[in-house]
């Protein structure tokens, strides 16, 4: 795996591995979501004037199926020029079965 980004690079990272570079729009392996999932992350980005807005909108509609069908947690977070970097938890929240 790449261990050494471009500086300003957006990436996804986990303590060991780069996940993904840029934006995340190829999966791997080890970020496939499988039965024993147990913690999932999906972004929804966009490089538009508007998109916080629209970010936030999705992500709420996105959010509420994720909860009406499978009954978890979930959580948003928002990253930009000003946010650039999150930290989540490794705890798994919830287990379910898809």
């Amino acid at each position: 795996g790449i261990k050494h980004p471009n500086a300003g690079e957006a990436i996804f990272k986990d303590e060991n591995d780069v996940l993904g570079r840029r934006w995340n729009f190829r999966q791997s392996e080890k970020t496939k979501i499988t039965k024993g999932s147990k913690n999932i992350n999906l972004q929804v980005e966009a490089i538009y004037p508007a998109a916080k807005k629209d970010i936030e909108e999705a992500s709420g509609e996105l959010m509420q199926l994720i909860r009406q069908f499978f009954s978890i947690k979930t959580t948003f977070y928002y990253m930009d020029k000003e946010n650039p970097s999150i930290e989540i938890s490794n705890e798994s929240v919830n287990e379910i079965e898809i």
